[in-house]
């Protein structure tokens, strides 16, 4: 096997890994009350004229409980530039990693949550997620293409 190839395979790998065990661990700490239902944090409504209530879901609050955790999530995946020399391809590579781990997870978060599951998976079941297209939630839509997207160039394939 090439090691391109085994790069490849190592980050889906990895990302799955790692997708997985975020999702389980927001499961014991949200339980059926996703979105931060039932914790205390901070809840502010987003502009949904502005940029941001495109890329997410306008009806979804911003919570404190999900910037910080997103926020570290965000320092602890460029740890690797405390190793290394930063430059852009890595960068994005990196950013790549972020974006799709917050997509996979928010999708794994519903297949393991006992409350949930794949059957539950739809408009109308989960009151955060209100905006939906081909049967999945709208923010899909932008942040896997754009996740796989910066995967290609991050790790040199365009």
């Amino acid at each position: 096997m090439t090691s391109i190839l085994m790069q490849h395979i190592l980050f889906v790998v990895f990302l799955l890994l790692t997708s997985t065990i975020f999702a389980l661990l927001e499961i014991q700490i949200e339980g059926k009350n996703g979105w931060a239902g039932k914790l205390p944090t901070w809840r502010k409504a987003v502009n949904q004229r502005g940029l941001l209530g495109f890329v997410v879901d306008p009806n979804q609050p911003r919570t404190g409980y999900h910037t910080y955790l997103w926020a570290f999530i965000f320092a602890i995946s460029h740890f690797v530039f405390l190793l290394t020399p930063w430059d852009i391809q890595k960068e994005i590579y990196v950013l790549s990693y972020y974006v799709l781990l917050t997509a996979v997870e928010d999708f794994l978060w519903f297949v393991f949550n006992p409350y949930y599951g794949l059957k539950k998976f739809k408009k109308g079941e989960i009151p955060w997620h209100t905006n939906w297209f081909l049967g999945v939630p709208r923010t899909y839509w932008i942040n896997y293409p754009l996740g796989i997207i910066f995967y290609l160039i991050g790790s040199g394939v365009i």
